[in-house]
């Protein structure tokens, strides 16, 4: 009977067989790997994501990442198409680095915040080094100022995968201003060894989420359980326990902000306690929403008041109803943006805890992407519509009225809800 040969391998030895089984063991581990996440062969260095920082009407923060670092970091841009040619855009602006504590392979993630830019305005641009810049010429346009109306989406709960590629090529095929993500972006879980689920992540949005005009989509975060580590301490520094959330995306370095799109809307992005507690955003929340003057309030957080798959007594959904829902009821406002349920709702208004034509719709519940789970709580006094669909929200400001239309991950609009002021 012939021998099986012994083979050293780091100084180890392993017998022929060995050799064999773990090159089964890489074959099926790539094969399953693939299946799961086909976008695998990330493309996302040197592109370039939108963010904002500031008012959205006026400036724009431009990001991108490399595998080295760079000596300068300079966007060049205009209201003019150039071609790429260095020379002729009106305008440069300089910008910062980082990196992230840990990162398996080097990762510098360059920021340059354009600001006095002019509203309703298409501008052009490239990146780079201040010498080299990028060979694609890319193009954005600012929101509207005053009471112009616009479309936004949104919806949470997504990570890499072959339905969240459906929904986003339906959502840049429906021209929004902006897409807001209510939480919960890659499912990394805060790990900086998971960074591969960020790339896939981000190589989807950066293939696909281009308006018919070749506009970049800006990008708005919330932030939810997913993005938070929870081996790391509370007592530890923020971007360490959510490094992508804060690494990757530039948005003023909190978990709870607003952005003003024109004198129509606040957004007003919130943090169900992942980072911040509940009860310390209050008096914020108190000074945002008594400053609205007249525009919509539009709240958007990850974990719901009124589920549609958990418990309603749940403790973060709970809290919320505590702490926030009383203000958002004496604001005046008409919609909230709920998710991490995994499945399509929309509420019945309601206002201090019983159904009011003049209450708030709840629409959620964050499906962007993910396996829909089972409505459990279809029945409940407060739900209008409950499905396990995969689902984005289509929301149309106007300043007498919101229309908000639920489209699913076939390009299908399938509910539909309007309110008045």
């Amino acid at each position: 009977m012939r021998r099986s040969r012994v083979f050293q391998i780091w100084g180890m030895p392993f017998p022929e067989t060995s050799i064999f089984m773990l090159f089964l063991v890489m074959l099926f581990g790539y094969a399953y790997c693939a299946d799961q996440y086909p976008e695998a062969g990330v493309q996302v260095l040197q592109r370039p994501y939108l963010t904002w920082e500031g008012n959205p009407d006026t400036s724009v923060t431009i990001n991108w990442q490399t595998d080295k670092a760079l000596k300068k970091v300079e966007v060049r841009y205009g209201s003019e198409p150039a071609q790429g040619s260095t020379k002729k855009y009106q305008y440069k602006a300089a910008g910062v680095s980082r990196t992230i504590d840990g990162m398996p392979e080097p990762r510098w993630i360059h920021s340059v915040t354009l600001t006095g830019l002019q509203p309703a305005t298409d501008y052009y641009f490239i990146y780079g080094d201040g010498k080299k810049f990028s060979k694609t010429e890319y193009r954005f346009r600012t929101m509207g100022s005053g009471d112009m109306p616009f479309t936004f989406v949104i919806g949470g709960d997504m990570g890499p995968g072959p339905r969240t590629r459906k929904l986003v090529k339906a959502v840049a095929s429906r021209n929004p201003a902006f897409a807001v993500v209510g939480g919960d972006i890659h499912y990394e879980n805060g790990v900086i060894r998971n960074f591969r689920v960020c790339d896939m992540w981000l190589d989807i949005w950066l293939d696909d989420m281009v308006d018919a005009d070749g506009r970049l989509i800006p990008m708005v975060h919330a932030i939810g359980n997913h993005e938070v580590n929870k081996e790391v301490p509370p007592s530890e520094p923020v971007e360490k326990r959510a490094p992508f959330y804060f690494g990757y995306y530039p948005q003023g370095g909190k978990t709870f902000f607003t952005r003003d799109l024109g004198s129509l809307a606040r957004l007003v992005i919130l943090d169900s306690g992942h980072i911040i507690p509940h009860a310390e955003q209050v008096d914020w929340l108190k000074s945002q929403l008594s400053s609205s003057e007249n525009r919509w309030i539009l709240p958007v957080y990850h974990v719901p008041f009124y589920p549609s798959h958990r418990e309603f007594d749940g403790e973060p959904s709970a809290l919320g109803r505590t702490h926030w829902m009383p203000l958002f009821e004496a604001a005046n406002v008409r919609v909230a943006f709920e998710h991490h349920d995994h499945t399509f709702k929309r509420t019945k208004p309601v206002k201090a805890g019983v159904v009011d034509p003049n209450g708030i719709t709840y629409l959620g519940d964050g499906c962007f992407g993910r396996e829909p789970r089972e409505i459990k709580n279809g029945d409940a006094w407060y739900m209008e519509k409950a499905l396990s669909t995969a689902h984005f929200w289509v929301v149309d400001v106007r300043q007498d009225q919101l229309h908000c239309v639920a489209v699913d991950e076939e390009n299908r609009e399938f509910d539909t809800v309007t309110v008045s002021r």
